[in-house]
C-alpha cells in the first residue's frame, strides 16, 4: 500500500475484524489512507469498531454508523472532509501538445483532458484520421495467449478498458461498433483447433466473454467455411474509425500545423510550426505521428516502419468480424456505398504508401 501512487476516490476496507487482523487497521495504514485520499473520498467497511471510528475521524473523515449486512447490526461509512489537493495529478492545468491526429493522438488527448490538462492536438492537415487511422474500420480484439506474463496480462486488460471506453462514448452519441458486433477467429487446422480449446480452458473466462464455436455454430454468424471451428468473442468486433475519433476529440483544440522543430526551454518546450513567426510554449510535447516524427525533428527512438494494405470490396457477405490470418469486417457505408474491408498485408521496414497490386491479390 505504501508504494501506491494514486488519488483514491473510494476505499473498501475488508480486512477481517481488528481483532483477527490488527495489521490491517494499524495507524500506519490509516496514515497511508489519509495520504492517498482526495477531497470527498469515501470509505465503506463492515466493521463498526469504536477505535476505527475514532482513527478515521482523527485523519479527517466524517464517520457515520449505518445498518450492517447479514448478521452485522452496524457498519461504518465515512467521507473525507480534510482540506487536501490532488497529490499525484501533475497534469492538472498543464499545457500539452500532441502531434498527430490519429487514434494514438486522439486517445491520449481524451485521457489527458479527463485529467485536467489543457490539450492541443496538432496535425499537418488540421483534421483527424487522415493517414493510417484514416482506414474506415478498425478491429477491437484482445491478443490472447497461454501465458500469464506481462504480455499475456496487458492485452486483455487493454481490450477490457477499450470496450468500456467505447460503451461510454456510445452513450453520448452514435454507435461506434459496426453491426453485427462480435468476432470469430477461425481455426485453420486441427492443431490450431486444439490450441484454441486449450487457450479458452487456460483463460477460464465466462462464456459470455469468450467461447469455442463448432463449424455449424459459426455458419449461423459468418459466411466462412470453418471445418475446425473457432474462438468467438462477443464483445470484440469492428468499429467505425471516424466516429471513434470524433468522440475522442470533442473537447480538444485541433490546430493545423507542420512542426519544424522543438527546443527545451527553462519554462517548458518551444514548438516551432512552419509559417508561424514565434514558437508555442508547452509543458510537455507528445509525438504521435509515427514516421513523420523523423522528417524535421531528430529523435533517437527505435521506431520501425511497417506497411499494411487493405482492400475494399462490395458488401456481399453477411458476417461478423472474421479473422483467419487476414480479416473481413461487416459492411460500412463509405461515401454512400456499402463496402467491407479485407486485409491486411504486413511488411516490416517498408515505408511505401502507394497501392501494390501483388498485395491486393494477397488480400
Amino acid at each position: 500500500l505504501s508504494s501506491l501512487i494514486a488519488n483514491i476516490d473510494a476505499w473498501y476496507l475488508d480486512g477481517f475484524s481488528p481483532k483477527k487482523n490488527p495489521e490491517m487497521w494499524s495507524k500506519l495504514v490509516m496514515k497511508t489512507i489519509k495520504d492517498l485520499s482526495i477531497k470527498d473520498t469515501k470509505i465503506a467497511t463492515f466493521t463498526a469498531a469504536g477505535f476505527i471510528k475514532r482513527e478515521l475521524e482523527y485523519i479527517g473523515f466524517k464517520v457515520t454508523k449505518t445498518n450492517g449486512f447479514g448478521r452485522k447490526r452496524e457498519r461504518i461509512i465515512a467521507q473525507n472532509k480534510a482540506k487536501t489537493t490532488l497529490k499525484f495529478d501533475t497534469l492538472h492545468e498543464k499545457k500539452i501538445a500532441i502531434i498527430g491526429g490519429g487514434i494514438a493522438g486522439a486517445s491520449l488527448a481524451y485521457s489527458l483532458n479527463k485529467r485536467g490538462a489543457k490539450v492541443t492536438l496538432i496535425d499537418r492537415t488540421g483534421k483527424i484520421g487522415t493517414h493510417t487511422s484514416g482506414n474506415p474500420v478498425a478491429l477491437i480484439s484482445p491478443k490472447l495467449n497461454l501465458h500469464f506474463d506481462n504480455y499475456g496480462r496487458f492485452f486483455p486488460q487493454a481490450f477490457i478498458y477499450t470496450s468500456i471506453l467505447i460503451k461510454a462514448l456510445e452513450r453520448d452519441g452514435e454507435d461506434i461498433f459496426l453491426k453485427p458486433k462480435g468476432m470469430i477467429t477461425i481455426a485453420k487446422s486441427e492443431k490450431e483447433k486444439l490450441y484454441q480449446k486449450e487457450l479458452i480452458e487456460t483463460l477460464n473466462w465466462p462464456t459470455s466473454e469468450v467461447k469455442y464455436l463448432s463449424e455449424s455454430e459459426i455458419s449461423k454468424i459468418s459466411d466462412f467455411a470453418a471445418p475446425f471451428g473457432g474462438v468467438y468473442i462477443p464483445k470484440a468486433g469492428s468499429i467505425n474509425t471516424k466516429k471513434f475519433l470524433k468522440a475522442l476529440i470533442q473537447d480538444t483544440e485541433i490546430v493545423m500545423g507542420d512542426v519544424q522543430k522543438v527546443e527545451k526551454k527553462i519554462d517548458g518546450w518551444a514548438l516551432f510550426i512552419k509559417s508561424q513567426k514565434k514558437p508555442f510554449i508547452y509543458d510537455n510535447i507528445v509525438f504521435a505521428n509515427a514516421l513523420e516524427s523523423f522528417e524535421n525533428i531528430s529523435l533517437s527512438c527505435p521506431l520501425i516502419p511497417n506497411r499494411g494494405q487493405i482492400t475494399y470490396i462490395p458488401s456481399i457477405h453477411k458476417t461478423i468480424t472474421s479473422s483467419f490470418g487476414g480479416y473481413l469486417t461487416p459492411p460500412i457505408n463509405l461515401n454512400g456505398e456499402y463496402i467491407q474491408t479485407l486485409g491486411a498485408t504486413y511488411d516490416k521496414w517498408n515505408i511505401k504508401t502507394h497501392p501494390n497490386w501483388a498485395k491486393l491479390r494477397k488480400n
